[in-house]
């Protein structure tokens, strides 16, 4: 009973997380900055094991050991309950809290999903 408790448990858990992508960059180097990540994009350059916010996207990216990136953004959340409010990106905020999410009240309590 209790190994069957936390595989659901593990299930859910899973299921709440699986609303976001993640990409990968391989090979993120640019020859003026040996020894650290760079993005192309943002030209942002950093060392791995450093994280930085891509804010105009709501992402953050990571540079990993052997030099690539891997980038973390948001999920499609889709709610369709009439006790929920979509609450769009605040990019004002670091990742993952910039991401869209929806603010519900029911019975008098309010969560955010």
């Amino acid at each position: 009973m209790n190994r069957l408790c936390l595989t659901v448990f593990a299930i859910l858990l899973s299921l709440a997380y699986c609303q976001a992508y993640v990409a990968f960059f391989p090979n993120a180097v640019n020859k003026d900055f040996p020894g650290e990540c760079y993005d192309p994009q943002t030209k942002i350059h950093f060392k791995p094991g450093q994280k930085h916010q891509r804010k105009t996207l709501c992402e953050e990216m990571i540079c990993n050991d052997d030099l690539s990136l891997s980038y973390y953004g948001c999920g499609v959340v889709v709610m369709d309950d009439p006790r929920c409010v979509k609450v769009e990106k605040d990019l004002t905020k670091d990742y993952p809290a910039c991401c869209r999410t929806y603010k519900c009240e029911i019975d008098g309590n309010v969560s955010y999903h």
